[in-house]
């Protein structure tokens, strides 16, 4: 969930930001992408997952 919420965005518009060539939102979001994936595999690292039957 927090995959799509947060990271699958912060990639689109990283992929936008480079198409564009606006060197300064790259970095920008390339900061936030990095530190929201960061958080995502904490997240998965401590999650529970259910097997299902």
């Amino acid at each position: 969930m927090y995959e799509s919420r947060v990271v699958a965005p912060l990639r689109r518009q990283l992929r936008r930001a480079q198409e564009a060539g606006h060197l300064q939102a790259i970095d920008e979001i390339w900061g936030e992408l990095q530190d929201a994936q960061k958080q995502h595999r904490m997240l998965i690292d401590r999650g529970t997952f259910v097997e299902r039957p």
